[in-house]
């Protein structure tokens, strides 16, 4: 059974193929720059294109994949409209393709707090994606995971980063913006359980951890495990959010961005956690400590081995 996976390279991607190929599908992924290559587990099939129409359609008539796993997604704009050009555009492109080559099922990742007037471009231009998957005809499953923890997540490279760069974080209107964290390994569970589990097409599935935490304390006990001694000062939301403009600007990946004060509008926690339809969530400090401990003990083991 093949399964083709967009976004094979990014944070969640790496964990999935490596769990696809363990429970014995054929894993074809999707990568776009050769130095990416090194992040796929070995076993898998990497299929190089550039994302244009015609370059994947190749690829599809190639592989005619049984199911379609898109993680395609991006945090930040280095552009104007590159959102829409990514969670709109170019999921109408799988659909398309998908239909073409009767693709049995897609399973689309899309993010918690997508939803009609959302105020933030990320989540606009992630509705506008999901519209496209929901009207293929195609059997579908579409995933609106919280903050997800594991490796790879860049929040823990951010806070080392600038934890031990300036020792100081501002947190907007005093941290109290709440997540749901859930792990990565029951994200990819999920997806899984639902290539061959009908009771999920069509179904819009919520994915949160186990908890709810403010952003204030996923900060400081992130801080805490990496072993960073940091202030966390209480700042206004509308100043960060004029202040990311500049942020944006200036710094490359930025540690945040307008849109993303914009997201903070609403609490990103479930109302209803669909992940206990496949299993009982990981909890939050659980996570957070497995995570943090693996991060560390793999830069360990890069500079033991340089």
């Amino acid at each position: 059974m093949g399964v083709l996976v967009a976004g094979s390279t990014g944070f969640v991607g790496r964990h999935l193929t490596k769990a696809l190929l363990e429970e014995g599908y054929k894993t074809y992924a999707l990568y776009r720059k050769e130095e990416k290559l090194k992040l796929l587990p070995k076993g898998v099939i990497p299929l190089k294109t550039d994302f244009s129409f015609n370059s994947l359609k190749e690829i599809f008539s190639q592989v005619r994949p049984k199911f379609f796993i898109n993680l395609v997604g991006i945090l930040y704009e280095r552009r104007r409209g590159d959102f829409y050009r990514v969670h709109h555009q170019l999921t109408k492109t799988f659909v398309e393709l998908c239909k073409e080559y009767k693709v049995e099922k897609i399973l689309h990742m899309s993010a918690l707090g997508t939803q009609e007037g959302a105020p933030s471009n990320y989540h606009r231009s992630k509705l506008l994606g999901e519209r496209e998957v929901i009207n293929s005809g195609l059997r579908h499953t579409i995933f609106r995971p919280s903050l997800i923890l594991g490796y790879g997540q860049r929040l823990f490279y951010d806070v080392e980063k600038y934890g031990k760069l300036f020792h100081l974080f501002l947190v907007p209107n005093s941290g109290k913006f709440l997540f749901q964290p859930v792990d990565v390994r029951d994200v990819v569970f999920a997806f899984i359980s639902s290539l061959n589990k009908e009771d999920t097409d069509g179904k819009i599935l919520c994915l949160c951890g186990r908890d709810r935490v403010t952003f204030k304390e996923l900060l400081r006990d992130t801080l805490r495990l990496l072993g960073i001694r940091a202030l966390i000062i209480p700042f206004p939301k509308w100043a960060l959010y004029y202040l990311g403009f500049l942020v944006e600007r200036l710094i490359y990946p930025p540690p945040f961005t307008p849109d993303q004060m914009l997201m903070m509008s609403k609490d990103n926690v479930c109302e209803e956690n669909h992940l206990k339809m496949f299993k009982e969530p990981i909890g939050y400090k659980e996570s957070l400590s497995y995570w943090i401990k693996f991060l560390t003990s793999k830069e360990q083991e890069q500079k033991e081995g340089t």
